[in-house]
């Protein structure tokens, strides 16, 4: 098992990439992260991923917000997914909203899963650390284009 990983963020919020890089930061892996606060330039960066590998480091993993300025993060997943390129990329959608509407129509564009974020920094902090313990210690991601 690698221990550096390549992680997208895809969140408006400077705030809360910050609060993710600390939560990670006390892990036992290494982490790329490429941030990006608006879903244009992650988009952007994710065709440079796929056009260029050897430039750029295809995520392993994306932690996407839904509530984004200029492309929504449902409109963000929808191109990935219909990508071929970068279909398989897992997303963790990682937003405020607990509606009903937005969880939904989050599986229905092929989130891998849903997380509503904690107000408390505790929680926040710990949930960050349940998603790294998932994605990158339990389950098995597929192959990044290339490999």
């Amino acid at each position: 098992m690698p221990t550096t990983f390549d992680l997208l963020i895809v969140e408006d919020n400077p705030g809360d990439i910050d609060l993710i890089r600390e939560a990670l930061s006390e892990s036992s892996f290494s982490y790329r992260i490429a941030a990006h606060t608006s879903g244009e330039t992650a988009l952007a960066y994710l065709k440079d991923c796929v056009q260029s590998p050897e430039s750029q480091s295809f995520p392993d993993l994306a932690i996407l917000d839904l509530n984004l300025p200029g492309l929504s993060g449902r409109e963000v997943l929808e191109e990935i997914r219909r990508n071929s390129r970068t279909a398989n990329l897992p997303v963790v959608i990682m937003t405020s909203s607990r509606a009903p509407k937005d969880i939904d129509e989050s599986y229905q564009l092929h989130a891998n899963c849903y997380v509503a974020k904690p107000l408390d920094f505790e929680e926040f902090m710990g949930t960050i650390r349940q998603i790294e313990q998932f994605w990158f210690q339990t389950v098995l991601r597929p192959l990044k284009p290339g490999a």
